[in-house]
C-alpha cells in the first residue's frame, strides 16, 4: 500500500519528473495523457497534494483495484 510519505515524496521532484509520474501514473489506469501535463496543473498538482491528509490519501487510494494500484505503487515509488 502507499503511504501518505511515498505521495508526498512527489514534491521533491522538479516538475518535469513530476509530469513524467503522472502521465506513466495516468496510463497505468487507462487514461489518455498524450501532450504531458500543462505547467500551470503541475503547480495545481503540487499545492494539492501537499495539503492532502494521510485519510484523504487512504480514501482516494481504496477506490483504486488492486491490479492498477500494483503498477501505480512501482511508478511512485521508483527513484522518489
Amino acid at each position: 500500500m502507499l503511504s501518505s510519505d511515498d505521495i508526498k515524496k512527489a514534491l521533491e521532484l522538479s516538475d518535469m519528473e513530476l509530469n513524467d509520474k503522472i502521465t506513466a501514473v495516468m496510463k497505468a489506469v487507462g487514461k489518455d495523457v498524450s501532450g504531458g501535463i500543462p505547467a500551470d496543473s503541475i503547480e495545481r498538482i503540487r499545492r494539492t497534494i501537499s495539503k492532502m491528509s494521510e485519510n484523504d490519501i487512504k480514501s482516494i487510494i481504496s477506490n483504486v483495484p488492486e491490479e492498477k494500484m500494483r503498477q501505480i505503487k512501482s511508478i511512485v515509488k521508483n527513484d522518489t
